[in-house]
């Protein structure tokens, strides 16, 4: 990464942090996929995914109403327990506007997941029908609501456990770490970064990432089209948690 690029990332990090000083984080409206949509939505579901139609139906409807049970039931709280420990202990957020996947998202996803699962279950000489599929891959999409913590290089070790104990006090259990920092200094990871996944007790998982201003840059930089694609369904470490699968 050249210097400028990375300076200008770091610049953009900062520049749209969120702090405890900026007074109330705006909510986040659903997107809920509509008649004047679902078509559209349904055609390019099944060019991206090769999903039929009726599977993109019964996917958007899946979609639809995953994403607002959790945005009107789920994140409103998780990010408020969330926001309050980071900030208490001089942490910031990015991106929160963007917290909370929306349904197109949501049911691209499941899809996918879905697809693999039954071809999986395929290889072993199994049957795994498309709709049991389908709520496997809802039940086990760990991203939903994902948010990325920001904290200073000097204290980040205890900035992450302060953390942890204080969504541990809210009855918010955490249940994988995955640390790519020694991997992105071996040159195996196109992240920098801490990544978590929580669940609440209602069971919902939300994942958080956890950054310094410099790791975040690396993200944002010329390393963020690496990032992205090592987030690709065919690219992420799905070894299952006990608790997630259960």
């Amino acid at each position: 990464m050249t210097t400028g690029c990375f300076n200008k990332a770091r610049d953009d990090v900062k520049a749209s942090l969120y702090d405890k000083d900026k007074g109330e984080i705006d909510g986040v409206k659903v997107k809920i996929i509509g008649k004047d949509e679902w078509e559209k939505t349904k055609e390019k579901l099944s060019k991206t995914t090769g999903c039929t139609k009726d599977e993109a139906d019964y996917a958007i409807k899946l979609a639809n109403d995953t994403a607002k049970a959790t945005g009107e039931h789920v994140e409103p709280k998780v990010t408020e327990a969330l926001t309050k420990a980071v900030f208490d202990i001089g942490g910031k957020m990015i991106g929160l506007e963007h917290r909370l996947k929306q349904p197109d998202s949501l049911a691209r996803k499941m899809l996918t997941d879905a697809k693999e699962k039954i071809a999986k279950a395929n290889d072993v000489g199994k049957t795994l029908t498309f709709k049991r599929a389908m709520e496997l891959a809802q039940k086990q999409s760990f991203d939903g609501i994902r948010y990325t913590a920001v904290f200073d290089e000097g204290n980040f070790t205890e900035s992450y456990n302060k953390v942890l104990k204080a969504l541990k006090d809210k009855k918010i259990q955490h249940v994988r770490c995955k640390n790519f920092f020694n991997d992105f200094h071996d040159g195996n990871s196109a992240q920098k970064a801490v990544q978590d996944l929580f669940q609440c007790p209602d069971g919902t998982i939300f994942e958080l990432q956890f950054h310094t201003t410099d790791s975040l840059a690396v993200k944002n930089g010329v390393n963020h089209a690496l990032y992205e694609t090592a987030r690709l369904p065919q690219y992420e470490d799905t070894v299952g948690v006990g608790i997630l699968t259960q």
